[in-house]
């Protein structure tokens, strides 16, 4: 059922971008997909920052979305100010449409990639709360490859290689609330001694 809900979310977009030519939705995907580069890549630094909220799925997921639409505001705002306002027609009709459609289509994937990711991020979705539209492992599977790739297009265009990191991190991310349960579990097999020590140092 996710996967059909993000086939006719991506369709919208497709055809929004059937409405907005070409140009438009070239540069609202680069944007889309920088956005997602630095809001995801970003997120442990900021969970390190966060003393408290090291393994929050809720924070990390929550910093993520405020990031990225942060981030994806700014850059749409200014492109809508200096290249949006007074743009022409560059492009023959044909190829205007076919690739405006095409890259709408990309664009509401990408975002749909993204918002299930955070989700998965979530602790919500490790208690099977929403098992009823999708299971965790399904939402993962089709969240996760996309934004992979996203990062690694935008490392490899930018001349940032790290072949493999954005796949270690946001498998970091996705095992926040696990790697917790599991220290949780270690403090709970420490003698009284052990922890009293632990304390004081």
């Amino acid at each position: 059922m996710l996967a059909w809900l993000i086939i006719i979310v991506s369709l919208i977009f497709a055809f929004v971008g059937f409405k907005k030519g070409f140009y438009v939705m070239f540069a609202t995907l680069f944007n889309l997909m920088f956005a997602i580069f630095i809001s995801v890549l970003s997120a442990r630094f900021l969970l390190k920052c966060s003393p408290g909220f090291e393994h929050s799925g809720y924070y990390a997921a929550g910093s993520i979305l405020l990031m990225f639409a942060l981030i994806f505001g700014l850059l749409q705002t200014f492109a809508w100010i200096f290249f949006f306002r007074h743009r022409e027609d560059y492009f023959p009709v044909l190829f205007d449409k076919v690739g405006s459609i095409i890259l709408g289509f990309l664009c509401g994937y990408v975002l749909c990639a993204l918002l299930i990711l955070a989700f998965c991020i979530t602790p919500c979705s490790i208690e099977g709360k929403v098992d009823w539209l999708c299971a965790r492992d399904k939402m993962r599977t089709l969240s996760r490859p996309g934004i992979i790739k996203t990062c690694d297009f935008l490392g490899w265009y930018s001349l940032q290689c790290f072949i493999g990191d954005s796949e270690r991190e946001i498998d970091s991310l996705l095992m926040l609330d696990e790697s917790l349960e599991e220290e949780e579990e270690d403090s709970s097999l420490l003698l009284p001694e052990d922890r009293l020590s632990e304390e004081i140092e």
